[in-house]
C-alpha cells in the first residue's frame, strides 16, 4: 500500500521533511525513496506515479525514519515508525518522542552496591517468594552467588 493517496500528499510530506531536517546534519536527499530504492543522489522530481514515492517520517540519531521501520523506546520495547505515530502530537511534542527513540535496544542498566556480609547473608536467606518480582529476583540471585563466592 501506498504512502500516499494524492500528489499533493506527497509534496506537502516533503516540505514537512525538508523542515525537519532544518537545524540539523541530516542531508535531505537521504529521506526519500522511489520504487522501493534509495534514490538519495538528487532531490526528488516527482514526475513518476505518487504512489510510488516514500518519504520519511522522522528523523533518529541523525537518519531518516521510513514507514515500518523498527526503533526501540527507552523501556526496550520495540516499536514500529507508522503515520499516526508521528503525526498524532504537535510538532514539539512529536520532535521530543522522537529523540526518546533509538534504532538499537537499550542496554539494561547495572549498579554497584555495597554490602557487609552480613547484609548479604541477610537478603540471600531470605525465602525466594522475594524472586517473583523481577528485581528483587535479580538482587536475591545475585546475594546468593556473592553468598556462595565469599565462602
Amino acid at each position: 500500500m501506498s504512502q500516499f493517496t494524492k500528489s499533493s500528499e506527497l509534496h506537502r510530506a516533503w516540505a514537512a521533511w525538508l523542515d525537519m531536517c532544518e537545524g540539523t546534519e541530516v542531508d535531505v536527499n537521504i529521506g526519500w525513496k522511489c520504487g522501493g530504492g534509495d534514490a538519495a543522489f538528487h532531490s526528488p522530481s516527482f514526475q513518476g506515479k505518487f504512489s510510488d514515492y516514500e518519504i520519511a517520517i522522522g528523523i533518529v540519531e541523525n537518519k531518516p525514519v521510513f514507514i515500518g521501520d523498527e526503533l526501540y523506546n527507552h523501556k526496550g520495547d520495540k516499536l514500529q515508525a507508522s503515520v499516526m505515530g508521528f503525526t498524532w502530537h504537535g510538532k514539539e511534542a512529536r520532535n521530543s518522542w522522537l529523540k526518546s527513540l533509538s534504532w538499537s535496544q537499550p542496554k539494561p542498566k547495572t549498579a554497584m552496591v555495597e554490602l557487609s556480609l552480613e547484609n548479604i547473608s541477610f537478603f540471600a536467606s531470605l525465602t525466594p517468594f522475594i524472586a517473583e518480582t523481577q528485581h528483587w529476583g535479580n538482587f536475591y540471585a545475585a546475594c546468593r552467588k556473592t553468598l556462595e563466592t565469599l565462602k
